[in-house]
Formats: structure tokens, C-alpha cells, sequence
């Protein structure tokens, strides 16, 4: 308890942008203690995710190597819990734009965070 995960937005890389395709990878930080004020980075890991905008899918490859797995927005916290948020942030850091739009999974204060 009390870790906090944050995106690196100084690593956002947009490596693939072919409407409606994208994939961006960005290094998620791990801050073990947050809740007592740590700021120590315990663990710094690169998300890749893969985007259809048409389909309205997100999904992540968490070692580099195009093994794509689905996150589904009604999910449990255990298989989408910090990847999910992490791919919504990406996507908006990189086109301004909600990838999820509209659809409630996240408050209008999580993306008045981003933006």
C-alpha cells in the first residue's frame, strides 16, 4: 500500500501513427510510499500501447516484444489497474484528444491533470 505509479511525460514516443492505428510507448515510474511523501523511484518501466480508434480498443505489451494483450475498460483493477490509466494518459499527451472520449471510465478531473 501507499505506492504510486506515474507517467513519464519527457518519454512519451509515438512510434507508430496510422489512423486509426497507433502505438505509443512511454516509462511509467513506481514511488514506493507516496502516501508518507516518498519521492524515491523504486522502478521505472517502458508500456507500449497499441490503439484502434475505430474499435475503440486499448492494448498493452508490458516486454517489448508485440505480445498485445486487450485491456477491457470494464476490467478489474487487477488486469487493467495501472496500465489502462497509463494508455489514457499517453494518448492524451500525445494528441490532446481523450482516446476514450466521453465514455465515463475516467472523471473530468483526470484529464484536467493531463491536459
Amino acid at each position: 500500500m501507499g505506492s504510486a505509479w506515474y507517467v513519464d511525460r519527457s518519454s512519451l514516443n509515438v512510434q507508430k501513427y496510422e489512423p486509426p492505428q497507433y502505438i505509443i510507448a512511454v516509462n511509467v515510474v513506481r514511488v514506493d510510499n507516496a502516501d508518507r511523501r516518498s519521492t524515491e523511484i523504486k522502478n521505472v518501466h517502458t508500456y507500449r500501447f497499441f490503439y484502434n480508434s475505430d474499435l475503440g480498443q486499448m492494448y498493452a505489451d508490458f516486454n517489448n516484444n508485440d505480445n498485445w494483450r486487450y485491456l477491457n475498460p470494464q476490467g478489474s483493477w487487477a488486469e487493467t489497474g495501472i496500465s489502462m490509466p497509463a494508455g489514457e494518459i499517453a494518448f492524451a499527451l500525445a494528441y490532446n484528444y481523450k482516446f476514450y472520449g466521453d465514455r465515463a471510465y475516467y472523471s473530468d478531473d483526470f484529464y484536467n491533470r493531463i491536459f
